[in-house]
């Protein structure tokens, strides 16, 4: 048979896909940019040295250039069209490159324009026929142009029909460029697919607490619809009960009216227990105050629970070790807290029970109240789910035990906002013990 999706599964799986393609945006836009950055920094950096070095041979060719002007063995400038690049410096420049042989100057490529046609370069390799050259392209600064299909970085000092331009041939660095922004290309490819399984598995783990969230809302509304159900029942039956006979006189229903206005008092009790739930998960104010926790125990037993153990003949003892222990805690929290645990003991325990509390140091700093009952206890199953709202288990249903189901999530709630730990062990049919780990002054 077909598992059908259910429109929760197909809302966080659109929330999941569209976490993925945020996760994805953002991480490629950020690669995207550093790719860019890394590419114009090796840019920039490869370039600096080869554009300070050709101003620095401008500099001084131009002081060269007219120097030789200046002197008496002027060249000769009538030089014909069809002139073929020569091997040798042309008569009048025989002494012009002779102090460039360091091994920067052989890096780079020296010609001379005679009315824009090549009569010379420096290495012979390049040319071997004659050509002419758009020298608009160099402008007064250093500047790319292409010369036979080859690229070049370049400046040019001209003087009386003659330029003379020094140029780099930078093709091994655009090579480069183009080596690195196809390893910066192979290597977004990769952090693609690497970043579409991070994603994944990053959404799954951002959808999982929103997952439970959403599981926990939908057991609540289940638990306190069912827990709604019964006095509602109740309530109704007891009034079409009433509605059968209108011209009874009251005191002939006392009964059904008398069990009408039990019900009423316990979704009464409910709806305020909802309130003060929702009022300590809205807003976790503290008081926090000093006193003794020997104290406080002593009146907690005194108010109700000592007449109730009477009065149920179950048998109610606490101990605190040390005695004169003082606490700084918030007193009213942690006294509902108490009572919460104290009044589920005496609810779920039998006539000759053992109830017990237990308070001890157990480091400088913190303290541990066991509460422990002889009573029904509770099925492993049903543990990992005491603290949910609403819930109680099935056989406590089955029972005309008395609750909401908000006691422990109360707990749990108090424990979160006052930094207390609790822990549960209970064997069904024998025993249930909670501990609050507490420190002893609470922030």
């Amino acid at each position: 048979m077909e598992n059908k999706v259910t429109h929760s599964e197909k809302l966080f799986t659109k929330t999941r896909k569209k976490i993925v393609l945020v996760i994805m945006a953002v991480s490629m836009l950020v690669m995207l940019l550093f790719s860019g950055v890394v590419m114009l920094t090796y840019k920039f950096v490869t370039f600096r040295a080869v554009n300070s070095e050709l101003e620095q041979y401008k500099t001084v060719e131009s002081t060269v250039l007219k120097s030789l002007f200046e002197s008496n063995s002027v060249p000769d400038l009538n030089v014909p069209m069809d002139t073929p690049p020569q091997i040798a410096p042309p008569q009048g420049f025989e002494n012009f490159f002779g102090g460039y042989t360091d091994g920067k100057a052989l890096k780079y490529v020296r010609f001379i324009f005679v009315n824009d046609q090549l009569l010379w370069s420096s290495i012979d390799g390049y040319y071997t026929r004659s050509i002419t050259a758009d020298l608009s392209d160099i402008e007064n600064g250093v500047s790319e142009f292409k010369f036979r299909n080859i690229d070049f970085k370049g400046v040019a000092v001209t003087e009386k029909g003659i330029t003379i331009v020094i140029a780099r041939n930078v093709e091994p660095e655009y090579d480069a460029l183009l080596k690195l922004s196809i390893a910066l290309v192979s290597a977004l490819v990769l952090a693609f697919v690497g970043v579409w399984f991070v994603a994944k598995f990053y959404s799954k783990k951002i959808l999982a607490p929103i997952r439970e969230a959403y599981r926990k809302q939908i057991l609540f509304v289940q638990d306190a619809s069912h827990e709604m159900r019964t006095p509602l029942a109740i309530i109704k039956g007891k009034m079409e009960l009433i509605s059968r006979y209108p011209g009874d006189e009251i005191q002939e229903h006392t009964k059904e009216i008398s069990d009408v206005i039990s019900e009423i008092t316990a979704m009464e009790k409910m709806s305020n227990h909802l309130i003060m739930l929702s009022k300590e998960d809205a807003f976790a104010d503290h008081n926090i105050t000093q006193f003794g926790l020997s104290e406080m125990l002593n009146k907690i037993s005194d108010d109700v629970f000592s007449v109730l153990a009477e009065v149920q003949n179950k048998e109610f003892t606490f101990e605190v070790m040390p005695e004169d222990i003082i606490v700084g805690w918030d007193y009213e929290k942690m006294k509902r807290a108490f009572i919460i645990l104290l009044d589920n003991a005496f609810k779920y325990t039998s006539e000759g029970d053992k109830i017990k509390i237990t308070a001890t140091k157990v480091r400088d700093d913190e303290i541990a109240i066991t509460f422990y009952d002889s009573g029904r206890g509770i099925r492993r199953e049903d543990l990992p789910r005491i603290f949910d709202r609403f819930y109680r288990a099935d056989d406590v249903r089955a029972t005309d035990i008395s609750g909401s189901g908000i006691g422990l999530s109360m707990l749990g709630l108090l424990g979160s906002n006052l930094g207390f730990k609790i822990e549960v062990s209970s064997e069904y049919g024998e025993f249930t013990q909670f501990t609050i780990t507490a420190p002893i002054n609470m922030k």
